[in-house]
């Protein structure tokens, strides 16, 4: 007769596990936010002109929320551009931000914020590194 041997997961070690996928995927983001999606991006300022203001319904609050999306003005090459940014938030009229369009449509505009990837990496990276030693450790007992 052949005795069947099975394998129990923890549920401690599923946390862990779960742990290090998730902050992995949130690093994941970090890296496309800070680079694929900036990849080949000229960084320059422009100047908030405006805001797009949208209203949407948040079924968790149940209520419309308003949103702030700043409209910026910069120049590429003598010629001016009007861009809608894809970040929510209220900058002052006149202020100058940090922007990024693509050099082969310069009407393609997007916000620049370095600080965004690096708190993503701060925050996810910490929990990364404790799920991993914890995983290393949790199988080392095993053996």
């Amino acid at each position: 007769m052949e005795v069947e041997k099975r394998v129990y997961v923890s549920d401690d070690k599923k946390v862990w596990v779960f742990l290090l996928v998730f902050s992995l995927v949130v690093m994941a983001i970090g890296v496309y936010i800070g680079f694929i999606k900036s990849a080949g991006y000229v960084k320059t300022t422009g100047v908030v002109v405006d805001h797009r203001e949208e209203t949407r319904y948040d079924s968790d609050l149940g209520t419309n929320q308003t949103y702030y999306y700043p409209i910026v003005q910069y120049i590429v090459d003598g010629v001016e551009y009007t861009g809608t940014l894809d970040i929510n938030g209220w900058s002052a009229l006149g202020e100058e931000v940090k922007i990024q369009y693509d050099p082969d449509d310069p009407s393609k505009v997007h916000s620049y914020s370095p600080l965004v990837t690096i708190l993503i990496f701060v925050v996810a990276a910490p929990f990364f590194v404790l799920a991993l030693i914890k995983l290393i450790k949790s199988k080392k007992k095993a053996e």
